[in-house]
């Protein structure tokens, strides 16, 4: 198990390098027409108000999901795409995390869900948004989680930001 985690680590790093020169384009929520966003099933409660709030404002939302044990059932939803395991995924799954469209990708799983981070390094999204790492950031607008905000919080944050940027 450590050593699988080595590996995710090491994948990981070696996408951040070459993200650096992925294009960067910021995207205003006015602008955007679909999202993604990816996040910890433990977080659901959470996320589905955020998401259906991004939904009451017109956008398409697509989610990726994190589940950590392989032993939950799962519902087949069209929109959802669940990613079950501690390992990495394979390239079938990253084919068809990549292949969805994304004006705007929300990366709102925590630092230690390597199968996501992985994920949205991969995908070709333009603008990537999420909570910054202690040591690292992987995307091109991220917000700081301290120890006293909550995900609600940090939600509600990224929805402000989302609607002031100005992309033109």
């Amino acid at each position: 198990m450590i050593f699988s985690d080595y590996l995710s680590r090491r994948k990981i790093k070696s996408l951040l390098k070459k993200s650096v020169s992925r294009e960067h384009c910021f995207c205003s929520l006015n602008d955007a027409k679909t999202i993604l966003v990816l996040y910890n099933v433990e977080d659901e409660q959470i996320v589905i108000p955020f998401i259906a709030k991004l939904q009451s404002v017109g956008k398409k939302v697509n989610t990726c999901v994190y589940i950590d044990d392989e032993k939950t059932t799962i519902e087949n939803e069209p929109s959802v795409i669940y990613i079950v395991g501690k390992n990495l995924p394979k390239s079938d799954v990253c084919n068809q995390v990549k292949a969805i469209p994304s004006d705007i990708l929300i990366d709102l799983s925590d630092a230690k869900c390597n199968p996501l981070k992985y994920l949205m390094l991969q995908h070709p999204s333009t603008f990537k948004v999420g909570i910054r790492d202690a040591d690292e950031s992987m995307h091109d607008f991220a917000l700081i989680m301290t120890g006293k905000e909550l995900l609600k919080d940090i939600c509600e944050q990224m929805y402000f930001y989302l609607q002031t940027i100005r992309a033109k």
